[in-house]
């Protein structure tokens, strides 16, 4: 940053001051919003919200007739969302995590063929290439 002496900063709906043209934020999975300001309106305001998604990981992949999804983080509910590769909706589903962290996903009534699962949840929003054999 530069320009200003003082800077207004609001980060995830905390308000401090700094002076410093330099500053390191611990951004947390989920949501994070930055809002930069000064106390000359010319300068204007830089705003950004940045999404920092938790990991996920399907195995076997290649899948066969069911795969365990892992889920990071702590979230306990979680929308998953299964494409085709045209973009078709095969099926979504709403699920509680349990504490093991892992879902088990049949798809045995899938054709063979390579699909898109969407995962979205408070802290993730990823997406992964399935290969059902």
């Amino acid at each position: 940053m530069n320009g200003s002496s003082d800077y207004n900063i609001m980060f995830n709906g905390l308000y401090f001051k700094t002076s410093s043209s330099e500053l390191n934020l611990d951004l947390k999975a989920g949501i994070n919003t930055i809002r930069v300001s000064t106390n000359l309106e010319c300068q204007g305001v830089f705003e950004e919200t940045i999404f920092i998604s938790e990991d996920i990981l399907l195995s076997p992949n290649p899948a066969n007739n069911v795969s365990k999804l892992w889920v990071g983080g702590n979230d306990n509910d979680i929308n998953m969302t299964l494409f085709d590769v045209t973009g078709r909706i095969i099926w979504t589903k709403q699920d509680k995590v349990p504490y093991t962290r892992s879902l088990n996903l049949p798809f045995n009534d899938l054709s063979s063929g390579i699909y898109i699962l969407q995962v979205d949840s408070e802290t993730v929003n990823k997406s992964i290439k399935v290969i059902k054999e």
